[in-house]
């Protein structure tokens, strides 16, 4: 998660959700934070422990019960980053478990959550994003998709000042730029450097366009791909500007 918010120097009571969920709901739901779920008079003014559904509105459910804060176990969407409305951590399970069993043993758990830190190298980067679309396609398993990847997850882009952060009106903070991850921001780069290419070779179609990004792309390394499925995520490579505009050779269309 994005966390743009300091909390001062007080840690905050830590609570996890099944502590205060309403009454009502199923057992295999009590964990989540998702709206008309918690107990005001539990969480008001506390950090909650909660797991993600897939909802996405787990900010939401804990905003509206007065939490503090919320850190939520998101094993699905850990690769990559986004705000709460509120300030908060997401993290794997295996560290869930670890906050978990902190809880459990501990008579009068605290948290605290800090504010995001720039990183300044991904030691893990270029992967394949968990909800890239990838191929074979099932109709025509013949035609293998994508042809390429390019860079699409936490992009710092430019952000709508009219809008806030996490797009909630709830939410006060307005910004010029924003981390953002999908095929809007990967397409951009994919965009941008077809027209680079073209720029050197007017004449070029855009099938010699394409040939040329793609038997240039720089190959992933299968052993940092978190699922075997990556393997067919990312076609080719993911683009290189720079050699693009010198394939050496380039398959047409006529």
């Amino acid at each position: 998660a994005i966390n743009t918010f300091t909390m001062n120097e007080t840690w905050y009571p830590l609570i996890a959700a099944a502590e205060a969920v309403l009454p009502g709901h199923y057992p295999y739901d009590e964990s989540y934070c998702d709206p008309n779920m918690l107990d005001n008079t539990k969480v008001k003014g506390k950090i909650v422990f909660c797991e993600a559904d897939g909802s996405g509105t787990p900010d939401e459910g804990v905003l509206e019960a007065g939490g503090a804060g919320m850190i939520v176990i998101n094993e699905a969407d850990k690769t990559f980053a986004f705000p709460y409305i509120i300030p908060g951590s997401s993290v794997g399970e295996s560290d869930g478990y670890e906050i978990e069993r902190y809880i459990n043993h501990t008579r009068s758990p605290k948290a605290k959550i800090l504010p995001c830190e720039v990183a300044t190298k991904n030691v893990v980067a270029p992967l394949v994003a968990v909800f890239s679309s990838r191929g074979p396609n099932a109709i025509s398993p013949e035609i293998l998709k994508p042809d390429l990847t390019a860079p699409g997850e936490d992009i710092l882009a430019a952000w709508s000042p009219k809008d806030t952060v996490t797009e909630y009106p709830e939410d006060k903070r307005h910004v010029n730029f924003n981390i953002i991850s999908g095929t809007s921001m990967s397409c951009p780069h994919v965009t941008g450097t077809a027209a680079y290419v073209k720029s050197f070779h007017p004449d070029w179609s855009p099938a010699a366009v394409k040939s040329a990004l793609m038997t240039t792309a720089t190959p992933l390394d299968p052993k940092q791909h978190l699922n075997e499925d990556q393997e067919f995520g990312y076609g080719a490579g993911q683009i290189n500007p720079t050699k693009a505009t010198d394939p050496g050779l380039i398959y047409d269309i006529e």
